[in-house]
């Protein structure tokens, strides 16, 4: 069940990172448009009363639709396993939760570190009571 759980968060993080990359290649494509694709440019741009839809909407794991309006302009990583495979995929964090056993990759080395996760002792669920 873990499992199903780690691999769910990861392709939600891959689609998050999907959204966030740089628009330099659409930059360049839509500066010099062919003659078909003008027709279709102006509809796009001429019609300024049209709202703008959401940059990104998914189900989190409690099955509550998140959406998004646009871009994260920061983000911090909380689950620090995930924070490698974030550095991987072109991602750059704002600040990551830190835990004892884990390295940190050397691309997150300057960024700051949010909080240190401790591990519960018992191997239940940590205590609100603390």
């Amino acid at each position: 069940m873990k499992k199903w759980i780690v691999i769910i968060w990861i392709a939600a993080l891959l689609t998050l990172n999907a959204g966030c990359g740089t628009d330099a290649q659409q930059e360049q494509v839509s500066s010099s448009p062919a003659a078909g694709d003008k027709q279709q440019n102006e509809t796009n741009t001429g019609d300024s009363d049209q709202a703008a839809s959401p940059y990104l909407t998914f189900h989190d794991l409690n099955g509550a639709t998140v959406t998004l309006e646009k871009k994260p302009e920061r983000i911090v990583i909380l689950n620090n396993e995930l924070t490698e495979l974030f550095y991987q995929v072109g991602g750059e964090a704002f600040g990551i939760a830190t835990s004892a056993g884990v390295d940190i990759p050397a691309e997150a080395a300057d960024v700051k570190q949010v909080s240190l996760i401790k591990q519960h002792q018992s191997g239940g669920s940590p205590s609100i009571k603390t």
